[in-house]
């Protein structure tokens, strides 16, 4: 009798280790693996991948409706890539979100009150901010050494924090709710074998064209963009980004390049903002309008 109370009590006290430890981890760390294995470069686009019209998709997330939209950065300014900011404005209002998702650093936005995300992502938040939509934040990076020496824009480790973001944020939606998510179209691919070990169930959409259907005949910049942009420039890329390199590079040409670059980019956003305030939607010809 006395072994086998012995053997309850062990059974209960494992248990109750087992809860305390859950109790003091995190999410991520609970979470069963959403495709931490998955190697980016095995990943397969479909063909026509930069196409607008394959670079949307949905899921059925445990009955919250979930779609993700690829982007196409700086090529949303030619008019030859026919996939215009304006086509990711009626992709919102067709698709009418509850939530918006972003490629942009929540952390960024915490610390230097701005967003250090592409062009369209800043666009994104404008006008989600000025049509009540809750826009959460879910890019990963880091400034170091090595990543700003040898990475490029997308590798494995920054995908699978990616994911583990969105499905953090993903336990404030409910039932019923919609959620949009948007992200370079690299990542818009990278990002399906995550959601398929994670048990999410594809929807095939019929029309895929349908969900860029112009929604407004004129087209107008959200009016709080270009202070965003400006804050972008002002507080990240003139200063908080630097203060982050500071931190942690430590290759005297790496840093080098970084100043080049951030440079750079403060130039380039300062062009997209006069591009805002004449309501430009093509770098090669004129108003949206």
């Amino acid at each position: 009798m006395k072994s086998k109370r012995l053997v309850a009590c062990s059974i209960v006290l494992m248990i109750l280790i087992a809860l305390v430890a859950c109790a003091g981890m995190s999410e991520k760390e609970q979470c069963i693996d959403f495709g931490t294995q998955v190697i980016n470069d095995t990943v397969v686009f479909s063909e026509g991948y930069s196409l607008k019209e394959n670079l949307i998709a949905c899921y059925d997330v445990d009955g919250k409706n979930v779609y993700t939209l690829g982007t196409r950065h700086q090529y949303h300014f030619f008019e030859a890539a026919n996939y215009s900011i304006q086509d990711l404005q009626s992709v919102i209002d067709n698709v009418k979100p509850d939530y918006l998702f972003i490629e942009c650093r929540e952390e960024t936005f915490d610390k230097y009150q701005a967003l250090d995300g592409p062009y369209e992502m800043l666009f994104l938040y404008a006008y989600g901010k000025e049509q009540g939509i809750e826009v959460e934040l879910i890019d990963y990076w880091q400034i170091t050494n090595e990543i700003m020496a040898q990475k490029g824009s997308s590798w494995d480790e920054r995908d699978n924090e990616i994911f583990y973001n969105i499905y953090d944020k993903m336990a404030n939606v409910k039932k019923g709710e919609t959620v949009l998510i948007c992200y370079g179209s690299a990542h818009f691919f990278y990002q399906q074998p995550r959601m398929e070990m994670a048990g999410w169930k594809r929807v095939e959409l019929a029309d895929t064209s349908s969900f860029f259907a112009c929604t407004s005949e004129e087209f107008q910049y959200p009016e709080c963009l270009p202070q965003i942009i400006q804050d972008a420039v002002d507080n990240y890329y003139k200063y908080g980004a630097l203060e982050e390199a500071k931190a942690n590079i430590t290759y005297s040409e790496v840093m080098s390049n970084f100043k080049d670059m951030t440079t750079g980019l403060a130039a380039e956003y300062l062009g997209f903002k006069k591009m805002v305030e004449n309501n430009m939607l093509y770098i090669n010809n004129g108003a949206g309008n």
